[in-house]
């Protein structure tokens, strides 16, 4: 047996250079823009060359250039200027300028979005010279890259997510030096000038891009998710038919094969050297010189993503190493491509896919000789068997033995390296994923190859681009029955929170904050209640993220609050991705479409409902128990708003949080008349789609203490005069706060907003 191999064994200065680039980079961030920082590391880098080696100033040099340089790009000058000038609010401007990327829009929105380079914006009747880049949702039939163009809109700053769990598109956009954006509402306040065309080499990237698009499309008119999926595969394009098909990918820790990454280009750099090899040109110096400039034209085909240029330079680096007289390190040189990325851009660092691909390019290179090595041994042949005794079969079973450890041993440490990256950014963990990337890389090289194949032969004959698509058809099928085999394994995948080291509270309260929803989530112990679960779009792009932040693949009741598309708009999506326990109802029999697809869904599954009315209680975990206020079976309402569940939550120890949901007037005088004891240490209430809500003689009945007030529609919300909080109540509202939780431990309980971040005491 060999023997085992130190992969970090000799000099790898440029792999030192890329952890002081990191290092300093991730300093700069979390210190911010203290500049005498790098000032200070000069000065000691001079005095270090005085009294020591040159090698130490070299490297506090390299660290002061790299804090500076993240300073600078994370603090773009002119967006800084643009986004003081604006607010989260919007505001009418009237701007020129030159779009810079390719517009994209979804099936579900009717805009367009683009970047757009500003060469001029007019706010409030304010002429002003601004070269920042802004986001514009341009509405009906897009313009083209290169366009220049005028627009008149309503302009605001991008805002931060408003709950947990929730992407910040805001914190991604500004890595990218874009902090506004404007919304074009109507067409005829949108022209183009000229079309300048942009520039050349990314227009022809485009092209490029399109035609590719075309050609792997031939003759698969009819199988539109299949050749969404090849599209994907070879050339990264996003596309609503491979998107519906993309969650079996992600659970089974296959979704890096959706994305042009460094698999990609690895797989084209080896196709290429396999077709040199008859030729004597797959290795030494010239294999770079062939290979590296088919990479760039691949990227270039691509789109030049920010994902494939970045896979592409660390391909071409790694390539290049053989160009050096000194025997090629690999630490050493995807140390390299690393600086060399980070000097380009250092808020990669930040970036999930530079995160994943270095970081599982280091664990193949650090563990996967090192797990090759403890697992060949297993199904080898006797040790003692001279090999000149052996059958070809054995020869050939010995050396299918060989590969498939090998590659077991690869995607063992890719997934090791991916495991902590996936949990931190996605919460997602799938030690399937180790299984199902044997079977699914290999698929995927064979797709990849057959549509370079296409691309190579549609120059030449359609009949050819048809052929070789039929057969990427086959090919994908297979692939994609594995992937939902590989799906359907228990315990194959699962959600899992980062781990948190903050004290655990009885019970968590979590009154989310949507525009178009009322969502309220209860953690009791080991259970996990919902309060309605929201419109379908709040429900994607908030309370889905937010679930699986907190590791959850399903919760253990749902409660009907209130029949309405505000609180059960997204049932569809909801039991089709988390397992649900329990569903409990009111007795008011609500004639709304929601409604009626829970209960057409509850029948075909043959699961039951509870129903629960005034009097009765949902036992929760941790002996607390939710007492059902309202409404009294046979009450006579028409709005879904008047047939709310109102519930109690009554603690052992004598704390008491009342939720009104989207009650009104109606509702609350119903209480005081009916409910002799209303008193409540917390009161969590919303707003009546048509009446008033949190009426002083309500209020003053209730007594609270603290008081949570969810108002699910920002832009429209009624005024609220008649609301007076007790003197001494503690007052939050998620309009001001973002989602509000409230936490219960033995002996307090405070409360706090996911924008304002501070927590205050509730008192007792």
């Amino acid at each position: 047996m060999n023997e085992l191999r130190n992969p970090f064994a000799g000099r790898n200065p440029l792999f030192g250079a890329a952890v002081i680039a990191l290092t300093s980079i991730a300093a700069a961030e979390f210190l911010g823009g203290a500049l005498w920082i790098p000032l200070a590391l000069v000065v000691l880098g001079f005095a270090t060359f005085l009294v020591t080696r040159r090698r130490a100033f070299a490297w506090l040099i390299l660290a002061a250039a790299f804090y500076a340089l993240h300073l600078f790009q994370l603090r773009p000058p002119a967006a800084l200027a643009l986004a003081s000038r604006l607010s989260t609010n919007p505001t009418l401007v009237r701007a020129t300028g030159l779009i810079i990327d390719e517009p994209r829009t979804r099936e579900e929105s009717r805009f367009y979005r683009f970047t757009l380079q500003l060469e001029e914006i007019v706010v409030a009747n304010v002429p002003l010279p601004c070269h920042a880049q802004i986001v514009v949702a341009w509405p009906d039939e897009s313009p083209a890259y290169g366009d220049r163009i005028e627009i008149v809109g309503s302009a605001r700053n991008i805002a931060r997510p408003r709950n947990p769990g929730q992407f910040d598109l805001a914190g991604w956009l500004k890595r990218r030096g874009i902090l506004s954006q404007i919304t074009v509402r109507d067409i005829k306040d949108a022209r183009v000038l000229e079309a300048t065309g942009g520039n050349w080499l990314v227009a022809l990237s485009h092209r490029f891009r399109k035609w590719t698009q075309q050609q792997l499309r031939v003759d698969l008119e009819e199988s539109d998710r299949v050749a969404a999926i090849i599209s994907s595969m070879v050339l990264g394009t996003q596309d609503e038919a491979a998107d519906q098909l993309a969650e079996s990918f992600r659970q089974t820790g296959t979704f890096h094969l959706f994305a042009v990454s460094g698999f990609n280009v690895a797989i084209l750099a080896l196709l290429v050297q396999q077709l040199l090899q008859p030729f004597g040109l797959h290795r030494g110096k010239m294999s770079p010189v062939i290979i590296i400039p088919i990479l760039v034209f691949y990227a270039l085909v691509t789109g030049l993503g920010a994902s494939s240029v970045r896979a592409t330079l660390m391909a071409a680096v790694l390539l290049a190493a053989a160009w050096s007289d000194r025997p090629a390190r690999l630490l050493n040189s995807l140390g390299a491509a690393a600086v060399l990325i980070l000097a380009w851009d250092t808020n990669q660092l930040f970036n999930a896919g530079f995160q994943l691909s270095f970081f599982v390019v280091f664990s193949l290179l650090a563990l996967a000789e090192v797990i090759h090595y403890w697992i060949r041994p297993i199904g080898a042949p006797d040790a003692f068997l001279p090999r000149s005794l052996w059958s070809r079969p054995r020869a050939w079973a010995d050396k299918a033995r060989l590969q498939v450890t090998g590659l077991l041993a690869a995607s063992l440490a890719a997934w090791v390296g991916s495991a902590p990256l996936m949990l931190y950014h996605f919460h997602y963990l799938t030690p399937v994923g180790i299984l199902a990337n044997l079977v699914a890389v290999p698929l995927a090289t064979i797709i990849l190859g057959l549509g370079i194949l296409t691309l190579l032969g549609a120059w030449a004959s359609t009949a050819w681009a048809a052929m070789i698509n039929n057969t990427n058809w086959l090919v994908t099928k297979v692939l994609l029955a594995s992937v939902n085999f590989f799906a359907a394994v228990p315990g194959g995948h699962f959600h899992c929170a980062w781990p948190s080291f903050a004290p655990k509270p009885a019970c968590e309260i979590v009154v989310h904050d949507f525009d178009r929803s009322s969502v309220i989530l209860v953690r009791a112990g080991a259970e996990t209640w919902l309060f309605g679960c929201g419109h379908a779009s709040d429900f994607e792009r908030g309370l889905r993220p937010g679930l699986f932040a907190r590791g959850l693949d399903g919760v253990t009741g749902l409660v009907a609050t209130v029949p309405s598309s505000a609180h059960l708009g997204a049932i569809d999506a909801l039991l089709a991705q988390f397992a649900v326990e329990r569903f409990i109802d009111s007795p008011l029999a609500a004639r709304l479409p929601d409604r009626h697809r829970l209960h057409e869904w509850l029948a075909d599954a043959r699961r039951g409902k509870s129903i629960y009315a005034r009097g009765q209680i949902i036992f929760l975990d941790g002996g607390i128990e939710a007492r059902v206020l309202h409404p009294p079976a046979g009450l006579d309402r028409r709005l879904s708003d008047d047939q709310a569940l109102v519930l109690r939550l009554h603690f052992p120890d004598g704390r008491r949080v009342l939720f009104m949901s989207d009650s009104g007037f109606a509702t609350e005088r119903w209480l005081i008349e009916n409910e002799p004891d209303l008193r409540s240490d917390v009161l969590v209430f919303g707003q009546h789609s048509r009446d008033l809500t949190g009426t002083p003689e309500f209020v003053r009945a209730v007594a609270p203490k603290c008081i949570v007030r969810h108002e699910h529609s920002r832009r429209f919300r009624q005024p609220d005069e008649t609301f007076q909080p007790p003197v001494n109540a503690l007052v939050l509202r998620t309009v001001e706060e973002g989602a509000i939780t409230l936490r219960f431990f033995a002996d307090d309980a405070e409360v706090g907003g996911f924008v304002s971040k501070g927590t205050r005491p509730i008192p007792r």
